[in-house]
């Protein structure tokens, strides 16, 4: 483990901006199709199983800028375009935060008959007030 280790170093050493567009585009590849796989089975996983995808699936990305923050000190233009997916992934995640929303199903019921009359499907973001 210590030698591919050292042998990562060195890589990124001898080519960072190769390393950068590689390993980058690799690692947010590799931990989207996680986090897609995850949200594709949806309900038919267990809480802890989707919390393991989604964790595990970000986890990919992260490592990755962490790698190259700590060990590319060498080439700035290698650790700008390292950058630029955090900074879309960020806006991404923080545009989505505001616009997460839950569906919502109101029926009503006929009096005498106990028969569902009219049923409307909603999107209700968190946003909106009563």
């Amino acid at each position: 483990m210590n030698k591919l280790w050292n042998w990562l170093k060195n890589a990124v050493e001898r080519r960072p901006i190769t390393f950068v567009i590689i390993g980058g585009t690799t690692s947010y590849l590799c931990g989207m199709t996680i986090l897609a796989l995850t949200f594709k089975q949806g309900l038919d996983l267990e809480v802890i199983q989707i919390w393991s995808g989604m964790a595990f699936g970000s986890v990919i990305p992260i490592g990755f800028h962490w790698f190259v923050a700590r060990y590319e000190k060498r080439s700035i233009l290698a650790q700008v375009i390292a950058l630029i997916p955090a900074i879309f992934l960020f806006s991404f995640v923080a545009l989505g935060a505001g616009m997460v929303g839950v569906k919502t199903q109101s029926c009503i019921q006929h009096p005498l008959t106990g028969e569902l009359v009219e049923c409307q499907s909603e999107i209700r973001m968190f946003h909106e007030i009563d």
